[in-house]
């Protein structure tokens, strides 16, 4: 959806929807979660523009900022040979799952391997969708196999395994994409063309 944005004034300007939508569910949550708390309007406002004001809204503050970077990412990724996008992502993914300060790029490696995937997805328009399948189900098995070994006996433990940016959540979510690229969608009946489209 964004892999063309150039840093334009018609670009930016398109933060507002976000900031609308944001500003839209902080003031539903403030009048039904907030109000009962006691937070003053002035707390409630310091809550707003840390993006506190709604659950999850950190979403917003990560998407928020991706919007920013996304027409300079694109070009520097655009600017860059296959073999060269392979090792960005390689190197993105790798620097994001090992617990150090860069972690908090995982954002970036998932946006890099999203547009990897799309030029692998036109580059191997005729790979099967059920090897895509099968890839996605065995990553399955092993995420699911590997956090049941790990909290056999015990609550459950969120890990290195189990994060956003944990190398198995990466691989079952990029499985899963790749796998809905290589599905068509062509033959679904109308009903359900019209509520995706």
């Amino acid at each position: 959806l964004n892999k063309h944005k150039e840093p334009n004034k018609k670009y930016y300007f398109g933060l507002l929807d976000i900031l609308v939508i944001y500003s839209i569910c902080s003031i539903v949550c403030y009048i039904f979660l907030h109000r009962n708390t006691g937070y003053s309007i002035i707390e409630f406002t310091k809550l707003f523009f840390s993006f506190q004001a709604a659950p999850y809204a950190w979403y917003v503050n990560l998407y928020f900022g991706l919007y920013l970077l996304i027409p300079y990412l694109n070009r520097s990724y655009d600017s860059l040979n296959y073999g060269q996008k392979k090792i960005l992502v390689v190197a993105m993914v790798l620097i994001s799952i090992f617990p150090n300060y860069w972690r908090a790029l995982w954002p970036l490696a998932y946006y890099f391997t999203g547009k990897f995937l799309r030029d692998l997805y036109l580059r191997k328009k005729n790979e099967s969708v059920k090897r895509c399948f099968i890839v996605f189900v065995s990553i399955l098995i092993i995420n699911l196999g590997t956090n049941m070994i790990l909290n056999y006996g015990r609550i459950y433990w969120t890990s290195f395994l189990t994060e956003y940016f944990a190398i198995g959540t990466y691989f079952l979510s990029t499985s899963l994409f790749y796998l809905l690229l290589r599905i068509s969608f062509q033959n679904l009946p109308m009903l359900i063309k019209r509520v995706f489209y």
